[in-house]
């Protein structure tokens, strides 16, 4: 935490959603107690036995949810990035849980 700047981002994987799902409620509950923003993030990790993992955005100041497309869009193309899965349309998917993920974190 206090390595981070004001404006500093952490992002940690917590595991296989399926094998491990104790692993992001335990962190998801410690973050929460420690930082003022918290989003959890999914995306397909087929490398991995599990392959949906989940990985949670902590921040002192800047809250995940309220990213702007039109900026992501704009810092995306900016960087004139060929990517084969990240687009902003992902990046904000992203962050959109199913139920029983969200009753996991509750």
């Amino acid at each position: 935490y206090s390595i981070l700047t004001s404006q500093g981002i952490m992002i940690r994987q917590t595991g296989s959603i399926v094998l491990q799902r104790g692993e992001l409620r335990q962190n998801y509950n410690i973050l929460k107690n420690i930082f003022s923003y918290l989003a959890v993030q999914l995306a397909c990790v087929p490398t991995y036995i599990g392959g949906f993992f989940s990985f949670i955005i902590a921040s002192k100041k800047i809250d995940p949810y309220k990213a702007s497309y039109k900026k992501i869009l704009s810092k995306y193309r900016n960087l004139k990035l060929k990517t084969k899965y990240y687009n902003p349309e992902i990046h904000l998917a992203s962050l959109v849980l199913p139920n029983y993920v969200e009753e996991e974190l509750r």
